[in-house]
């Protein structure tokens, strides 16, 4: 429709001012952001009518301690859930890069009570966590107006910003650990490589979990939305 074509628009010129030409990647992008949120520019959605499965599906093993009544009454409540999910309390291993030491850190960045709701999903690829809305935004603005309005992440132009500068940051290394040659993608491997990127980890096309296979298979058949004539269609610059 017509949004979706100025916002694709909007993305695509994005992308290219970061330097991305190949229109494999530009449409495996795009299929992407069809799949997260169809253009639409929206905070992450309640959970509240989402299956308990399906919860557990995406949100692994911080749903593992909890029993059915404990997650229903959980997504009752929006701000809870997401400060559950997100929140500072939510900690992972990770090696410090200054000390080398194994640490338990929130892997989202988000350091004091209420940011998990505060740096929930935005944008058109769903931006999470204070750590990536700060470089974010120092990346694009060259200060902090994101961690202080998060909210401009729905704005169109600067949710194309976003997902180009997500995009840049993160290909090179998915690529390498997918093995790929990013200056001779296949269709198939720019699909695979842009739903990497928003996953956060490499995928499997032909797993049928949700977070990985049923997520390649949405966003291939999305960028096939942007092909025309055979050749991709990539809207203006």
């Amino acid at each position: 429709d017509w949004s979706s074509d100025v916002c694709s628009s909007d993305l695509t010129g994005a992308l290219k001012r970061r330097g991305e030409t190949d229109v494999n990647m530009l449409a495996a992008v795009l299929g992407n952001v069809k799949k997260e949120t169809g253009f639409r520019l929206r905070s992450e959605d309640s959970y509240k009518n989402t299956s308990n499965s399906r919860i557990r599906e995406v949100f692994g093993s911080r749903t593992a301690n909890m029993s059915d009544e404990e997650l229903n009454s959980l997504k009752s409540n929006d701000q809870a859930f997401f400060e559950k999910m997100y929140g500072a309390n939510w900690k992972v291993q990770r090696k410090n890069p200054q000390t080398g030491q194994m640490e338990m850190v929130n892997p989202l960045g988000n350091t004091e009570p209420g940011e998990g709701w505060k740096y929930r999903g935005r944008g058109f690829i769903q931006l999470t966590g204070k750590g990536n809305y700060a470089e974010a935004s120092k990346a694009i603005f060259g200060d902090d107006r994101l961690l202080k309005n998060p909210d401009l992440a729905n704005d169109p132009k600067v949710a194309a910003e976003v997902t180009a500068w997500f995009t840049e940051r993160n290909k090179s290394n998915m690529a390498k650990q997918l093995g790929f040659d990013t200056k001779n993608l296949t269709p198939e491997q720019a699909n695979i490589l842009a739903t990497s990127i928003i996953a956060g980890r490499p995928i499997k096309p032909g797993d049928s979990s949700y977070t990985s296979g049923e997520n390649y298979q949405k966003a291939s058949e999305a960028s096939n939305l942007f092909k025309s004539g055979g050749r991709y269609k990539i809207g203006r610059a």
